[in-house]
């Protein structure tokens, strides 16, 4: 836990995780599952989403060509609409021999599509974080700022069953998820494990004041 898709050093995690199993009241299924809903909240934070005005300079971009300083030479939004573009849960089919005023209104509308579709990443971590809360229950849910609502979110939180070895899966759906979110999530896994490490310490001064005096 989670599972990912991506290789993650999780020796850190999973060493915090049975150390705070040991001090904790509740099964290991529950624990597994809160565990992997707080990592999926936190890599949700820490996970980047461009900006609308980057993603406009980007698709603006003039590529090599044959012209000389810009003229002649296809915006990167062009060259994306002739061979056509998957994001956002979006397909946009190809478009190849576009001209004039007629690519220009297509790079815009492109570019607008892409403007909506920012932080699509972000959203998959959001709709783990969801399949979560429904799961443990009685929480309010978290609100997240910076967090686009699409129609259908790209990710998925499989709870833990009781069991021998309990496991959550953690799954985020979006095509550029494995480009982009092994940081996050690393950073996400350390934060968790430093979290546990800090219950635990609190859990074990506490029995050890028992004996004081």
């Amino acid at each position: 836990m989670p599972k990912t898709g991506i290789k993650l050093d999780t020796k850190e995690f999973q060493a915090a995780l049975l150390q705070y199993a040991q001090h904790s009241k509740r099964d290991m299924a529950f624990i597994v599952n809160k565990r992997a809903m707080n990592v999926a909240f936190i890599a949700l934070k820490k996970t980047p989403s461009a900006t609308p005005a980057k993603i406009e300079r980007n698709l603006r971009k003039k590529m090599a060509g044959n012209g000389r300083k810009g003229a002649g030479r296809p915006p990167l939004a062009a060259l994306l609409i002739a061979h056509g573009q998957k994001f956002g849960g979006r397909t946009i089919k190809p478009s190849p021999g576009l001209y004039g005023q007629a690519m220009a209104d297509r790079i815009k509308w492109f570019i607008s599509v892409r403007k909506r579709s920012r932080g699509y990443v972000k959203s998959g971590w959001l709709k783990v974080v969801r399949d979560f809360e429904r799961k443990l229950g009685g929480r309010a849910k978290r609100q997240p700022r910076n967090v686009q609502d699409f129609a259908r979110l790209p990710g998925e939180g499989k709870a833990a069953r009781p069991g021998i070895n309990p496991t959550a899966e953690v799954v985020n759906h979006a095509q550029a998820a494995r480009r982009i979110a092994k940081g996050p999530l690393q950073a996400a896994l350390s934060a968790d494990a430093a979290d546990m490490r800090k219950f635990t310490a609190k859990r074990m001064q506490k029995t050890a004041n028992k004996f004081k005096g």
